[in-house]
């Protein structure tokens, strides 16, 4: 079990490292932002401290003094279940950063139902072959 949950924490790794290249390449195609260096933080946005795979700021050049935190999960198989766990750690960090949000998701793929929930949330979703949605 522990060579199973190293290899997984080598290949979610792996998965956050490939999202900082392909979010900020979207956004910029699709928004005309320009996007900050992306990384995995630590928050203490509450009783603990909790993991954020995906954080940076953006820059709408529509709108360059207002404040866009990237604020992202990456995962391979994105299940229902990390997206309502997303969603609440959205709620979170609403409390505590200033300026707008501009909550993704990245995945090499999400179900149906993933998909709806996270449409529903308005939060977008980019897929490791530079689709989002």
């Amino acid at each position: 079990a522990k060579q199973v949950g190293g290899l997984s924490d080598t290949i979610g790794g792996d998965v956050e490292d490939i999202s900082y290249s392909v979010i900020p390449h979207v956004l910029e195609q699709e928004l005309g932002w320009q996007i900050e260096r992306l990384e995995r933080v630590w928050r203490a946005w509450g009783e603990q401290a909790e993991e954020i795979d995906v954080f940076g700021q953006a820059v709408d050049p529509a709108r360059p003094d207002e404040t866009i935190w990237i604020v992202g999960e990456a995962k391979i198989n994105l299940t229902f279940k990390e997206a309502e766990k997303f969603i609440k750690q959205l709620t979170r960090a609403r409390l505590h950063l200033k300026g707008e949000i501009f909550p993704v998701c990245f995945c090499y793929r999400a179900r149906p139902e993933v998909r709806q929930l996270l449409k529903d949330a308005d939060i977008r979703l980019v897929f490791s072959y530079g689709k989002m949605v």
